[in-house]
């Protein structure tokens, strides 16, 4: 059973945002993708689709969550599931917000210019 050390869980940044790999197929996993999202104050996730379902649980928050452009204020404790297809976002207003996400190995991100990758943290 492969075991990721915090020390070796790959660091990824996105503008405003951190992200720590977790559970993927580059480091042992066969099945799910599982990762962390630290959400600086006013900084806000892209717009974006998956094809299939995504697991989006606040660790720390609040972090305001937007599926299907209605918007939902999520506290920590809360968890979102997140349909395939489903356009989604998401903000950290004026507090972090620290997320735990979970979704099938392989999982593609669909951005709105068409675009269709496994997000590094994933692969």
């Amino acid at each position: 059973m492969p075991i990721i050390r915090s020390e070796d869980a790959p660091a990824f940044e996105l503008p405003g945002i951190d992200v720590t790999g977790f559970a993927a197929p580059a480091r042992g996993s066969t099945e799910s993708t599982t990762y962390r999202l630290d959400v600086r104050p006013g900084e806000e996730l892209p717009k974006h689709r998956h094809d299939h379902e995504e697991i989006v649980h606040v660790l720390a928050g609040p972090f305001f969550q937007i599926l299907d452009e209605e918007t939902f204020e999520l506290q920590a404790g809360d968890t979102a599931v997140i349909p395939a297809g489903t356009l989604h976002y998401g903000y950290a207003k004026d507090a972090p917000s620290s997320l735990y996400c979970a979704m099938p190995a392989g999982t593609l991100m669909q951005r709105l210019d068409g675009t269709e990758t496994v997000p590094p943290w994933g692969d």
